[in-house]
């Protein structure tokens, strides 16, 4: 499976849901050889976005699912993930992300399968992807250039055992 659903997230939930990201606060990741990036692990304060995301996975995989990790992750100017700090599992997996990002821009993220490119996400605010994931993929989050000084992206990835 590889879809995007654009506009699956109604503007007040994205909002309310960055504003609880926020009075969370972030923790800087900035091992350079892998990435630098902001984030929030298990964030709390998003449930019904959360909701929204394991409904929209259920209803596209014909089965109920409920979450097994959640990551909120923030990119600004001169930030990325490398595909090799992927969090990887033997297990077959579904990998949505949730785009709370205020404008859309060129900084996708990109998944591969053994290797060769599989999907591509662009950054499209309200929009929801859904990916499967094997053993054998990985994802990376394409450089923000410091060119796009104010530039922010923000995710909130789920992912699903399948």
């Amino acid at each position: 499976m590889r879809q995007l659903v654009e506009n699956a997230i109604p503007a007040a939930l994205a909002r309310d849901s960055v504003a609880a990201l926020d009075v969370i606060g972030w923790t800087r990741y900035a091992m350079i050889d892998r990435g630098q990036y902001e984030y929030i692990d298990a964030p709390s304060g998003v449930e019904a976005l959360l909701v929204l995301v394991t409904r929209l996975a259920s209803s596209q995989l014909g089965f109920d699912v409920r979450p097994v990790h959640t990551r909120a992750v923030r990119l600004g100017p001169g930030d990325y993930v490398l595909s090799h700090h992927d969090r990887r599992h033997d297990e077959p997996l579904l990998e949505c992300i949730a785009d709370l990002s205020t404008a859309p821009s060129s900084f996708a993220v990109h998944y591969r399968e053994g290797g060769r490119p599989h999907f591509v996400v662009p950054n499209q605010p309200l929009a929801i992807s859904l990916v499967a994931r094997t053993a054998a993929s990985a994802v990376n989050h394409t450089y923000v250039s410091k060119l796009h000084d104010g530039a922010l992206i923000l995710r909130l990835i789920t992912r699903f055992l399948t």
